[in-house]
């Protein structure tokens, strides 16, 4: 149901992150158009088809491979690596947020090609080709390139940004 929220996590026995979580293309589940949820949000972003109100996603790898996922006010991967390829972020409020929690809480700074031919930062969130992150109207931030990543990263107000509390309308990476 789209006006709820969806968690989904692989932990071992002992309640440790495990196995490897790939979202290829839309979640399995049905969506709904944001303004149908509320009905002040209207224009582009009111005919956003959205997965959740909050989207929660945990294992010791997470992979977003061509993925394509929106929420009303949050999405939320927690593993010790994270890599993104390819993917399109969106959260329909102004005040929502995209968090990736890796085991370092930091990015990698680089950017590649193809995330299966290189080898990733075991413990950082990872980028790969071409990837979109859209927050309400507040946030519009693609990255292509570790040249984007570092003006994404930089000046007075970063619109991603490695931080210990996760802040409204940014892409926030922060430590498991």
């Amino acid at each position: 149901n789209a006006d709820a929220k969806i968690q989904m996590a692989a932990y071992d026995s002992a309640g440790r992150l495990e196995g490897e979580m790939v979202v290829e293309n839309q979640l399995p589940v049905a969506t709904k158009l944001a303004s149908q949820i509320d009905n002040t949000i209207t224009g582009t972003l009111g005919n956003t088809l959205v997965h959740a109100k909050d989207v929660e996603l945990a294992a010791r790898t997470v992979r977003f491979n061509d993925a394509t996922i929106a929420a009303m006010s949050a999405i939320t991967a927690r593993a010790n690596t994270i890599l993104i390829q390819n993917s399109f972020m969106t959260v329909v409020q102004n005040t929502g947020m995209i968090n990736m929690y890796v085991q370092s809480g930091l990015v990698n700074r680089d950017s590649y090609s193809n995330v299966a031919s290189l080898a990733y930062q075991s413990g950082q969130l990872n980028f790969s080709g071409s990837n979109r992150f859209k927050i309400g109207s507040v946030l519009d931030l693609t990255i292509a390139n570790g040249s984007d990543i570092a003006t994404a990263m930089s000046g007075l107000n970063p619109r991603m940004q490695e931080v210990s509390v996760p802040q409204a309308g940014k892409v926030n990476v922060l430590k498991m």
